[in-house]
């Protein structure tokens, strides 16, 4: 069956249209790339923007277990160093399972190229983002049992990025497949988007609260193996978008693949 688009965004408007081919990496790296300001001198090689702290969170739960979702998400994570270095801001990638307890941080470190002039900075960006790449790619090694919890990761991450200065853009992006197994359990053909408001009403305190920062939940439905059913997912996009607005979140955005959509509500 083909998917018609989907993309849910929460800030000052709602939309919600469902995204259909998976996007390829020129897609991810133009879509992200366009989530914030980028100036001539970004392009050139310099240094645009407030120094932003981007922080990445990568499920590593055993229902991403394939190379492929792997590949992808680093791909993203080129994408999104790319663009946080263009800015001279930090970057701190983790990796989830189960529990706030199983996080652990894959990298935290500034994206100002090494250089004292736009020419150098250029030159040396490629290699800081290839290193950056490398690292993530090999530690993500997804666990063979137990479940995932992205609220988890969700409360995780506001922590961290609310301990740097409020004057900076804090961003949250989250790669998950969205099946909550911890604060509730989202691995149940109960769960649709008729249902989704009561699972997120059992959530109840778990939902963190997100004033300040802007949260991107990629991949939502995306597993190794054999494919969810469209209610299912239908689900799980229903109960993101409705625990984003309850998060407060500066701007949310939930999307059914690994890419972050523009504002327009498609993907580049």
């Amino acid at each position: 069956r083909t998917r018609s688009n989907t993309t849910i965004t929460i800030g000052s408007a709602l939309r919600w249209r469902r995204q259909g081919q998976l996007a390829t990496v020129m897609a991810v790296a133009a879509a992200v790339l366009a989530m914030s300001l980028t100036a001539c001198s970004m392009l050139v090689g310099g240094c645009g923007g407030d120094g932003r702290f981007q922080l990445v969170a990568i499920d590593d739960s055993p229902t991403q277990a394939t190379s492929e979702l792997i590949a992808e998400k680093v791909q993203v994570v080129r994408a999104v160093a790319t663009e946080v270095s263009q800015q001279c801001g930090r970057l701190r990638v983790e990796s989830f399972r189960g529990s706030r307890t199983e996080s652990r941080v894959i990298l935290d470190q500034s994206m100002k190229p090494d250089g004292n002039n736009d020419g150098v900075r250029k030159e040396n960006r490629a290699p800081l983002v290839d290193a950056v790449v490398s690292e993530v790619d090999s530690a993500l090694t997804p666990a063979s049992d137990g479940g995932s919890a992205p609220l988890a990761a969700l409360a995780h991450g506001r922590d961290i990025l609310l301990q740097e200065s409020r004057s900076k853009e804090l961003r949250l992006l989250v790669l998950t497949d969205g099946i909550e197994t911890e604060a509730v359990n989202l691995a149940t053909g109960r769960l649709t988007a008729a249902t989704a408001k009561q699972f997120v009403a059992d959530v109840g305190s778990a939902i963190p609260e997100l004033t300040g920062v802007k949260v991107v939940i990629a991949g939502i439905g995306r597993i190794s193996g054999k494919q969810p059913p469209t209610s299912f997912t239908d689900g799980l996009l229903a109960f993101w978008a409705e625990a984003c607005a309850k998060s407060k979140a500066q701007e949310c955005t939930v999307v059914d693949q690994l890419a972050v959509p523009t504002r327009g509500g498609g993907s580049r």
